[in-house]
């Protein structure tokens, strides 16, 4: 029995001509080409064919290896640099409003505090592959005598019951004697404007330096997990071209 490998069997039942058109194509890989010789050989038919000695180079550890199909090889880097630009994109957008909203850009609303509430309720997403995630969002809703306007602070809370910070802030509203909201000022004709910060009888309660924090966690993993993927990508794709920006020797 000559000599085998995992091509060796699914190509023995091919042609002398296909099993030479095999060695001779770029669309197949080393081993597949191998086992095409050695059936080739083994019907004693002599071919011309020197397997590519592989490198030793040592290529860095994130480019891709040169002898993956060129066709799967593109794919592979676009999905990852789209996959990186999604991530890139998803930061900006879920933190855009807070990142543009600066203390001077916010109106303070006085008012007397009309109803205030808190409530759990459970909350399901539909992934890319149809699987369903179920998890539980927590909801402050209050509202002021003075103003037509109902303000919502919301957060997801996985897979907890309650959210004692909604509940503190919702006590103190209660038994309120002055209340100042304070919202962007470019949100003072929505119904249901941003609330970045909270006063109660002149203490706040909710503070503009923690709502402009509140996704900082999320913020900085999407946004690391799409500079990584899109540098990597990108160096995988075009790496000579890399390093002339980044002059990597």
């Amino acid at each position: 029995m000559g000599k085998r490998n995992k091509f060796t069997e699914k190509l023995s039942n091919k042609t002398t001509q296909k099993l030479e058109q095999i060695i001779g194509s770029d669309g197949y890989v080393e081993e597949a080409k191998m086992a095409a010789k050695w059936l080739l050989d083994e019907k004693g038919v002599k071919v011309n064919y020197n397997p590519k000695i592989k490198s030793t180079t040592k290529n860095l550890p994130w480019v891709l290896e040169r002898n993956i199909n060129p066709a799967h090889k593109s794919k592979y880097e676009l999905r990852i640099i789209g996959f990186g630009i999604i991530c890139l994109i998803s930061a900006l957008l879920l933190n855009f409003q807070t990142m543009t909203t600066f203390k001077s850009s916010l109106e303070r609303l006085d008012g007397t505090i009309f109803t205030s509430k808190v409530f759990i309720e459970n909350v399901s997403t539909r992934g890319r592959f149809g699987h369903e995630d179920k998890s539980r969002r927590a909801t402050l809703s209050f509202s002021l005598d003075e103003f037509a306007k109902q303000f919502i602070l919301r957060e997801n809370i996985g897979e907890e019951y309650s959210k004692q910070e909604y509940y503190r802030i919702s006590d103190f509203l209660k038994n309120s004697e002055s209340v100042t909201v304070w919202v962007n000022r470019n949100q003072m004709e929505n119904f249901e404007p941003k609330v970045y910060q909270i006063d109660v009888n002149g203490q706040t309660i909710l503070a503009f330096d923690d709502v402009k924090t509140e996704n900082s966690g999320i913020f900085m993993f999407l946004l690391i997990l799409g500079l990584v993927s899109t540098c990597f990508g990108m160096y995988s794709r075009y790496p000579d071209r890399v390093r002339r920006v980044l002059r990597v020797n």
